[in-house]
């Protein structure tokens, strides 16, 4: 027994240096800004540190009303950005896409995205929404694409029985 539990961690040490190796971003310092748009861990704790001071009103200004305001660009309008787009589907509120993403050096990869798109519906997502989230997630893991969720709302599980993600299903239409 304690000879598989060697062998499994050696195995689960080989397979995480592995992974490191084909990371998009392998060199990358925290300072750095390994893509256009993004920003530095140093950017990101001064910004965390402006928020943490802000009274309650100046918060809502700076935080709440932007992210509110009826005039910000749609999450489908933003993903289009950011690749050549492979596939997409949109219900109501609830948006997909594959996208053909540019990292630099003669690299590319699919990434899929999944988005509430706040301009229908005010972005509410119903049970069939989040459904198709979760067979668009399974779609990508069968593929191997990473996927990314601009935002997934999340439901309280407390006294349900989780969803089975075991089920591999087809792309949808």
């Amino acid at each position: 027994m304690a000879n598989q539990v060697i062998e499994g961690d050696r195995l689960f040490f080989i397979a995480e240096s592995l992974a490191k190796e084909f990371s998009s971003f392998p060199d990358t310092d925290l300072e750095q800004k390994p893509a256009p748009g993004l920003l530095s861990q140093r950017e990101v704790n001064q910004l965390n540190d402006n928020i943490a001071s802000l009274d309650i009103d100046a918060y809502v200004e700076q935080v709440i009303a932007p992210a509110e305001a009826q005039g910000r660009k749609s999450a489908p309008e933003i993903v289009r950005q950011l690749g050549r787009l492979l596939e997409e589907k949109s219900s109501g509120p609830y948006y997909q896409a594959i996208l053909e993403m540019d990292f630099g050096g003669g690299q590319s990869r699919q990434i899929g995205f999944i988005a509430q798109d706040r301009a229908t519906e005010l972005g509410s997502w119903m049970p069939q929404h989040h459904l198709m989230a979760v067979e668009f997630a399974e779609h990508c893991s069968a593929r191997v694409l990473p996927s990314s969720p601009l935002w997934i709302p999340r439901e309280p599980t407390q006294g349900k029985k989780p969803m089975p993600t075991t089920k591999r299903t087809a792309f949808p239409g």
